[in-house]
């Protein structure tokens, strides 16, 4: 029936639009939790995160140093952490019993400032191809990191795993 409200599709949107919310506000919650105005990333990954582990703990490792960011970047980011992990659920590394997902970040100084340098890396689930058209969730990634976080960021579809490598001012 055309028009209806109801059906895979809407169900499907609702639940994507659920999740981004449910992402929005865990970072909210950290930021109103800050009393210096800045978040942990170590923190805001582990806490968006999270709901994506599956019962599989050691499925999501997070590594990096310690480093604050403002209560903007952070709102972006964890919109781009839960972006990444929802189609690792769906499609990818976390979409397998074996499969795993590994995100880090580190800084680098050089004499125009600092920057962080992030990466995304899934293994162990099915093979990847690149898909024929960019959806919403690449869109939201690329423009994310571009406009919110005054960065870059590369996707890379490899058959092992997706990967993403991202830069972006340190704040």
């Amino acid at each position: 029936m055309q028009g209806s409200s109801s059906g895979p599709e809407v169900e499907e949107y609702k639940n994507i639009l659920r999740g981004r919310l449910e992402a929005l506000v865990r970072a909210h919650s950290l930021a109103i939790d800050s009393r210096r105005g800045s978040i942990d990333l170590t923190t805001l990954a582990a806490r968006t995160l999270e709901p994506y582990a599956t019962g599989k703990p050691d499925a999501i490792q997070i590594e990096g140093e310690p480093l604050l960011l403002e209560a903007g970047h952070a709102l972006s980011l964890s919109l781009i952490l839960h972006e990444l992990a929802t189609n690792a659920v769906k499609y990818g590394a976390l979409s397998a019993p074996e499969g795993t997902m590994r995100l880090t970040w580190r800084t680098l100084r050089d004499n125009t400032g600092s920057r962080v340098e992030l990466a995304w890396v899934e293994s162990g689930g099915p093979a990847v191809r690149r898909p024929e058209r960019r959806g919403f969730g690449t869109k939201l990634i690329e423009r994310a990191f571009s406009y919110d976080l005054g960065g870059e960021a590369e996707i890379e579809f490899r058959p092992e795993g997706l990967r993403v490598r991202a830069w972006f001012p340190a704040s």
